[in-house]
C-alpha cells in the first residue's frame, strides 16, 4: 500500500473519531437542580402607591444548570425560559420576568446572559449557570394598612426549553396542555 494513501486514512480516521466524540455527550455531564418551593415574601413583593419602584433586583435563583466537560471542547446553548405565578382556585396567573445569571470571575460581579446565548465549556472546566426569577411587584393604595393580594398566588410554573424554540404560555387563563409541560413550584 502506498505510504501517502495510508496517511491520508488514517488522517480521515482521526477526523471521523473526533467528529463521533464531539456528537456523543461521552465525557460531557449536565445536570438541572430545581428548588423545591419558594417564599411568596420573595416573589411577590407588595409596594404602597406612591413609594419609589423597589431597587432593581438580582431575582430569585429557580433552577442551577451545572455542565461539566471533560474531553473535548463543548458549547451549551441556554433555550429560553417562561415563568408564571399562578392560583389554583381562580386559574388565573401573570408573567414575570426570567433571566440567566453566570458568575463572572470577580466574585462581586454577576452578569446576564440572554436566552439563546451559548456558553463555551474547554477541556476540564465545569461551569454553572442560574435561572433567576424576577420578583412581582404590585401596588396598593396608601392608606390600606394591611394589604392584601386580590390573587393569591400559590404556584410558579416554569417552562425551560433546551433547544432555542420559543414557547408562549397564556398565564391569565393557563390551558392544561400549559401545565403539563411546565416544573411546578409552590409557593410557601
Amino acid at each position: 500500500m502506498n505510504k501517502n494513501l495510508l496517511i491520508a486514512l488514517i488522517l480521515v480516521g482521526i477526523v471521523i473519531l473526533i467528529t463521533l466524540i464531539s456528537a456523543s455527550n461521552i465525557g460531557f455531564h449536565m445536570t438541572r437542580q430545581t428548588v423545591s418551593s419558594l417564599e411568596k415574601s420573595q416573589i411577590v413583593q407588595i409596594q404602597k402607591e406612591g413609594q419609589p419602584y423597589p431597587p432593581m433586583q438580582k431575582g430569585i435563583t429557580v433552577q442551577t444548570l451545572t455542565a461539566t466537560n471533560s474531553i473535548i471542547p463543548r458549547r451549551l446553548p441556554l433555550g429560553p425560559a417562561r415563568a408564571c405565578l399562578y392560583h389554583s382556585e381562580t386559574g388565573q396567573g401573570v408573567d414575570v420576568g426570567t433571566r440567566y445569571d453566570y458568575p463572572a470571575t470577580t466574585p462581586s460581579r454577576e452578569f446576564e446572559i440572554p436566552p439563546g446565548e451559548i456558553i463555551d465549556i474547554g477541556v476540564g472546566q465545569t461551569k454553572t449557570v442560574s435561572l433567576k426569577v424576577m420578583p412581582y411587584v404590585v401596588y396598593v393604595p396608601r392608606d390600606v394598612l394591611a394589604p392584601k393580594l386580590q390573587q393569591d398566588f400559590d404556584e410558579l410554573y416554569l417552562w425551560v426549553s433546551e433547544t432555542e424554540d420559543y414557547f408562549y404560555p397564556q398565564c391569565y387563563n393557563l390551558p392544561e396542555e400549559h401545565k403539563v409541560k411546565a416544573i411546578r413550584i409552590p409557593l410557601v
